[in-house]
């Protein structure tokens, strides 16, 4: 099985709070509450304020292998990359 990138971001700025990446093998999708028990900081952020972006296996490969940096757009929910 293969899971895309869940990037967890301000709803309100797209500044990227955690990055989970891309897994492949025997994996399974996470939830939220699960998430936030291997990454504190997500509990720390309101719930409100809280964005996730899920992407497809293997999406944008090229552009998170090339670039500086990236948010997400807030009125997308997609990355936008600073190369």
């Amino acid at each position: 099985m293969n899971i895309g990138k869940k990037i967890y971001y301000g709803k309100s700025n797209g500044i990227v709070i955690w990055d989970k990446g891309e897994m492949s093998g025997s994996v399974r999708e996470t939830t939220l509450e699960e998430d936030k028990a291997v990454m504190p900081l997500l509990q720390m952020v309101d719930a409100n304020e809280l964005g996730i972006c899920q992407l497809e296996y293997g999406a944008y490969a090229t552009e998170f292998a090339t670039c500086k940096a990236y948010k997400i757009n807030t009125a997308t929910g997609l990355p936008e990359f600073l190369f």
